[in-house]
């Protein structure tokens, strides 16, 4: 379920949520020579489109609500293959206009690909304080975090691929600290979401698990009818 990363434009959302949220003008982020991802907003290694996505549709309105409604935490399991990482990306494509074009898709596949992925972060970001590759991910962390939380904006946070749980205890260190999170909100700051993809079911951090397993007969017919069309 691992993505090469990359940036491409924001598929025209499909979101039932108020989406008339507050959007400073803000350059957008772009990783490449590529073009704008979006008119406004910071869309970070996201990946192409799923052109051959197909069903799972109760899937993304629950993890909508799950992850703008009831405000929790949402990993999506499931066994390798079956398109956890296809369904986070559908997901962020298709509600991009509820987060204000902001998506920032990490590889959480290991302690290092966090820390280049934040490096890489930080560098596009162009944070006013620079960071050096030999800070601790700890520094990282909290000075990409800080930068976060100066914008009064949402942004949706996709972890891909965590692993076990000597993974998850990694990924904790790539978390905003709950002391600092929770006075930023208070403050009326940013308004951050967290989606995660694992095949692991046991967590170490609170999350509402949303298990998926393999495509159905009929989605599994649809999905084979769709790739053809786009030979």
């Amino acid at each position: 379920d691992r993505d090469v990363t990359g940036v491409q434009t924001c598929a025209l959302p499909i979101s039932n949520l108020d989406t008339h949220s507050f959007l400073p003008n803000l350059t957008p982020l772009v990783e490449s020579s590529d073009a704008a991802p979006v008119d406004r907003g910071f869309w970070f290694a996201v990946g192409e489109p799923e052109h051959h996505f197909t069903g799972r549709e109760t899937y993304l309105a629950v993890m909508h609500e799950l992850l703008t409604i009831a405000k929790t935490k949402v990993c999506i399991t499931g066994s390798g293959g079956v398109g956890k990482s296809s369904l986070a990306r559908k997901y962020a494509f298709q509600n991009c206009e509820f987060y204000n074009g902001n998506v920032i898709w990490i590889d959480a596949a290991s302690r290092q690909s966090m820390r280049t992925s934040f490096l890489r972060l930080a560098k596009y970001l162009k944070l006013p304080h620079q960071i050096d590759a030999q800070e601790s991910d700890t520094e990282i962390v909290q000075k990409v975090y800080s930068w976060f939380g100066s914008m009064n904006m949402k942004f949706l946070f996709v972890f891909d691929s965590v692993q076990d749980t000597a993974g998850q205890l990694d990924l904790v260190n790539f978390l905003p600290a709950a002391a600092e999170l929770a006075l930023e909100l208070g403050d009326g700051g940013w308004v951050p979401y967290f989606l995660f993809t694992s095949r692991s079911r046991q967590s170490t951090i609170e999350v509402h698990e949303l298990s998926i397993d393999v495509l159905a007969a009929n989605e599994a017919t649809e999905f084979i009818e769709i790739g053809r069309a786009h030979v």
